[in-house]
């Protein structure tokens, strides 16, 4: 009934064209502006990006800044003890300590902490009361803001901070209905940095 094949089709060409124009871009990059570092907030999701830096600038090192939460069975962040990975950074910069003991990184990869924050009071943490923030993660979105908005109609008195993934949009068509929650904020800002 429904021709998925020309639909698919389509699809797989605008990922094709995509490519192309990211890959022209990227030599452009590397060979006009030659940068000695890249950092980067995912190089396990922006694979390309790290092989073609290390291809047409082999001395470039690649900085990872963590952006979010770490968990234990991240791939991203887990690789087999004692091995080397060409899209691993050359050095992760993470929040904390306890970071470090979550992940497991390949041997090619240095780990360094920093300090986003020294203390409570800059994060302003005290100046609201009756909040709940939910961090969202793209396997469990739908689900977790489904249950942000419940939780929102629930507790009319508190404010539900829904922290947006790195990767998603206030825009998409499944966060629409936060409109209609007056005590739902849909915040796009880095984590550490929310006024609580």
């Amino acid at each position: 009934m429904f021709n998925y094949n020309v639909a698919i089709q389509r699809e797989l060409l605008k990922l094709i064209a995509l490519q192309k124009s990211k890959s022209f871009w990227l030599k452009f990059l590397w060979i006009f502006l030659k940068p000695k570092n890249l950092v980067m907030t995912s190089t396990y999701s922006n694979t390309a990006i790290v092989d073609s830096l290390r291809a047409k600038r082999p001395t470039a090192r690649i900085l990872e800044i963590q952006h979010g939460l770490i968990y234990s069975t991240h791939p991203g962040y887990n690789y087999p003890l004692g091995t080397t990975h060409s899209h691993a950074p050359d050095l992760l910069l993470t929040f904390g300590e306890d970071w470090k003991n979550i992940m497991s990184m390949p041997k090619n990869c240095s780990i360094q902490t920093y300090r986003y924050h020294t203390d409570k009071t800059q994060l302003d943490i005290t100046n609201k009361e009756k909040v709940i923030l939910f961090a969202s993660q793209n396997p469990v979105a739908k689900e977790l803001f489904t249950f942000a908005k419940e939780v929102a109609a629930d507790f009319k008195d508190y404010t539900i901070i829904y922290k947006l993934h790195p990767s998603e949009s206030k825009h998409s068509p499944h966060f629409k209905d936060a409109q209609n929650l007056t005590n739902l904020e849909l915040r796009q800002d880095n984590i550490y940095e929310l006024r609580l």
